[in-house]
């Protein structure tokens, strides 16, 4: 069986990541890299971001800063 990175054959490389003969038959399977992995969730958390952006505080917290400093 070989295991090879679906979005690398996509960019026409080779992108086998394991073959094994135990299994005896000429498969072929697809997976995820470990760069494209790497890359797949980096644009995930940018995505996410972008999505969610950060909100400010406008009006002032309801437990004193100092009391908060205590905890």
């Amino acid at each position: 069986m070989r295991l090879v990175c679906a979005w690398c054959q996509h960019e026409g490389r080779p992108g086998l990541m394991r073959e094994d003969d135990a299994a005896g038959a000429a498969v072929e399977s697809h997976g995820i890299c470990d760069d494209h992995s790497t890359r797949l969730l980096r644009e995930i958390r940018i995505r996410f971001r972008q999505a969610r952006p950060l909100t400010l505080r406008t009006e002032p917290a309801s437990v004193p800063i100092a009391a908060m400093a205590g905890r």
